[in-house]
């Protein structure tokens, strides 16, 4: 096929580094994603991180497909793509995924998983951890949900030839399954009642167990790490792995607290360690329109996290800190410039009774005395999304401040069902016939806002982008 001529505009879509394991990882090699015109396809090619070029010969797709592409080992990639009629899914994604080894042709490469063309998409991956090396197939059944086969290949071996068997996971379809070296960590999207665990644990919860019992279904050793509340207040939002712990960011009505979790040399089990100092107050939570987000700096033989701290009137800003302490002596490295004054600004949290009675939170942003009412009422743009358990944090936008905020006007957050600020829970209260509770939500917000003097009618305006522009069609109607 004729290649694809240099000088060619493309948008970054990402990268898969080689890691070749502990004491053999050279983190010489890349596979680099690249979209003509920022299209979800995207051609491959593989980039020597020595020599900071593109590898002559090396792995490389001549046509852009929405591909799922990733190393194996260093001589071979396991590829779904557009091989032709019947590779992809009704969905447009790979249905087909194929064991490339290097030096031969990208059609000769074998078969080693598919899935049905009624699903969204088939993967298969393999990656080291902390020890252990892990190979997953993953159906996609629906957006969430899927099946999973789990097993330790050999990588001496190409994954066509590898008679290691796969074992199917006996799990929920709605659950994310992760691992850290041999355990096995569980993010659960429904209640679940696992064989032999003696207990349910609802949805949203962390679980943990050996990656050995997770394979034969034995869940009696099954550690929960973060549980909701009954009455919901709290959820988690994320986690991140470092090499000894586990630090989850978790949410209390919309406030960030990080908790960090080690395993115990003695037990075997999972401890709470640390605090969580990093993240503000002496209750862990952090300020009212302000957030944490952690990431690890390199998992394979470290402790340290990445901190990058925002917040509605506050630029972001990147740390460094250690989860070993907590993250309690944070490192400043970087901040944006702040793009406007916000000394005379205030930023107030407040919860909005919905037709139902639920209590939507949201934030206000506007000049200091806005939320009591104090300036009068003034012209206030509300924003939403309400959609794929998505959280609306707090974020900073120089754009808003300078342009909106700055001039006297107000501008209000509504963190309404369908979202994720309350976990899966909240996603799932405002779906299919029980939809019409996002608008609700949002217009139990607009409603409150007029109630505390805020704006009136005529000088209230709403703002949304994708799930939340169909929310401003359905406020417009």
């Amino acid at each position: 096929k004729e290649k694809i001529p240099e000088g060619t505009q493309y948008v970054w879509h990402g990268y898969d580094v080689l890691d070749e394991g502990p004491g053999k990882a050279a983190w010489d090699r890349a596979l680099v994603f690249l979209s003509p015109g920022g299209t979800d396809a995207q051609l491959v090619r593989e980039f020597d991180l020595t020599t900071r070029s593109f590898v002559d010969g090396g792995f490389a797709t001549a046509d852009a497909a929405k591909c799922d592409v990733g190393f194996r080992t260093r001589d071979e990639v396991l590829i779904g793509t557009d091989f032709g009629p019947g590779s992809l899914t009704d969905s447009g994604y790979p249905r087909v995924v194929r064991s490339w080894k290097r030096g031969t042709p990208l059609e000769s490469a074998k078969v080693v998983f598919e899935v049905q063309a009624g699903d969204i998409s088939g993967s298969m991956y393999t990656y080291h951890d902390r020890g252990h090396v892990h190979e997953f197939q993953l159906r996609q059944k629906t957006f969430y949900s899927s099946e999973q086969w789990y097993r330790s290949p050999d990588l001496s071996l190409a994954a066509a030839d590898d008679p290691t068997p796969f074992v199917k996971l006996d799990l929920p379809e709605d659950t994310n399954l992760s691992t850290f070296g041999d355990r096995g960590v569980l993010l659960l999207r429904s209640d679940w009642s696992p064989p032999g665990a003696g207990r349910s644990f609802a949805a949203g919860s962390l679980l943990a167990a050996p990656l050995a019992d997770v394979l034969d279904g034995d869940w009696g050793k099954v550690t929960a790490l973060f549980e909701p509340p009954q009455d919901n207040s709290a959820s988690l939002q994320d986690y991140s792995a470092t090499h000894n712990f586990l630090v989850l960011k978790t949410s209390e009505h919309v406030r960030t607290k990080l908790q960090f979790y080690k395993i115990d040399d003695s037990s075997g089990g999972w401890a709470l360690a640390g605090g969580a100092a990093a993240a503000g107050g002496g209750d862990g939570l952090v300020t009212a329109g302000e957030d944490v987000h952690v990431s690890a700096v390199w998992p394979d033989d470290s402790d340290e996290v990445w901190l990058t701290t925002s917040g509605f009137l506050q630029p972001s800003s990147l740390s460094i800190a250690s989860a070993a302490d907590g993250c309690a002596k944070a490192e400043p490295l970087k901040a944006l410039p702040a793009q406007f004054d916000a000394a005379t600004l205030e930023c107030t949290q407040h919860f909005a009774p919905s037709k139902d009675g639920t209590k939507v939170p949201y934030f206000l942003l506007g000049p200091k005395g806005t939320a009591a009412g104090a300036n009068g009422p003034i012209p206030t743009l509300l924003d939403g999304y309400g959609g794929f358990e998505i959280s609306m944090e707090p974020y900073y936008s120089g754009s808003v401040g300078a342009a909106w905020l700055s001039r006297g006007a107000a501008k209000a957050i509504a963190n309404i069902r369908g979202g994720g600020e309350y976990g899966p829970q909240w996603h799932q209260a405002a779906l299919r016939e029980k939809r019409h509770k996002a608008y609700e939500d949002f217009e139990a917000v607009a409603q409150d806002l007029v109630a505390r003097g805020v704006t009136t009618p005529k000088q209230l305006g709403a703002i949304g982008g994708s799930n939340g522009g169909l929310l401003m069609g359905n406020m417009l109607t």
